[in-house]
């Protein structure tokens, strides 16, 4: 039920603004990422909050001579950060 937004992989956007935004609305900025990285680029003082690791079970073998005979799990890691306005 709270706003979301994407950012296209690549695109550094500070995030300052954005946390004074919410900041000054009554709310807190949290971000979810598939990488730490342009976070805490974007975000020096963000705090980590949690990370999870989603395995995905229905990903196809990985092979390159042969068909895939089964699934294995592709892990997908994500970090909770939470930004606090400056």
């Amino acid at each position: 039920g709270g706003p979301a937004a994407g950012i296209r992989a690549g695109t550094r956007v500070p995030l300052a603004g954005f946390a004074r935004a919410w900041k000054d609305a009554g709310r807190q900025l949290y971000v979810v990422s598939a990488a730490r990285r342009p976070v805490r680029d974007a975000a020096p003082n963000a705090i980590q909050i949690a990370h999870f690791v989603i395995k995905d079970a229905r990903e196809p073998d990985r092979t390159l001579g042969r068909r895939p005979h089964g699934y294995a799990p592709r892990p997908v890691d994500l970090w909770l950060y939470r930004v606090d306005a400056q």
